[in-house]
This record gives C-alpha cells, sequence and structure tokens, in this order.
C-alpha cells in the first residue's frame, strides 16, 4: 500500500510502486487517519469493495478500493502463505 497526495494505491508488488505500473494497481479510497499511514509503503491485508467502474484520480487506476473496513500490516511471507491457501 502507498499512500501519498493523488496517489494512494494498493498494488501487486512494490515494483509496481517503485516503477509506476498502474495497471497492476488500484486506487484506495481511505480516510487520512494516523493508523493508515503508519502502513505506508507496506505489504497489508486490506478489506473493502472493489468498484471496477472508478479508476480513481486522472483515471490512471483498474478501479478503487472502497469502503475499507480493515487494513493490517502483513510480512510479504505470510501473505504469499495466504495467497496460496486460498484463504483471506
Amino acid at each position: 500500500m502507498h499512500l501519498e497526495f493523488e496517489g494512494d494505491q494498493l498494488c501487486l508488488h512494490r515494483d509496481d510502486v517503485e516503477h509506476v505500473i498502474l495497471t497492476n494497481c488500484i486506487w484506495l479510497s481511505v480516510p487520512r487517519r494516523q493508523e493508515a499511514l503508519a502502513l505506508n509503503d507496506r505489504y497489508v491485508s486490506i478489506w473493502g469493495v472493489v468498484n471496477a467502474k472508478s479508476h480513481g484520480h486522472m483515471g490512471l487506476f483498474q478501479g478503487t478500493l472502497e469502503e475499507v473496513t480493515l487494513i493490517i500490516a502483513m510480512p510479504r511471507a505470510a501473505l504469499a502463505e495466504q495467497l496460496k491457501s486460498g484463504h483471506p
């Protein structure tokens, strides 16, 4: 998850953020709360609703994650295990 002015995004990999590969990212509609900002530039597990019709700032993203209810910092290895098992 990367949070910045007009650039809040959730990407598949850190390289997507560093090299601005927006085809692998979705816009995040996240309140600017201290809890979210503390997880900036971290691997996270995040719960929300995907809106495929909303493409974020200047229409650059593949969709928008809205109504975010939970953001949890995750070690990269734990995220890989979650994806492999198919459990959120």
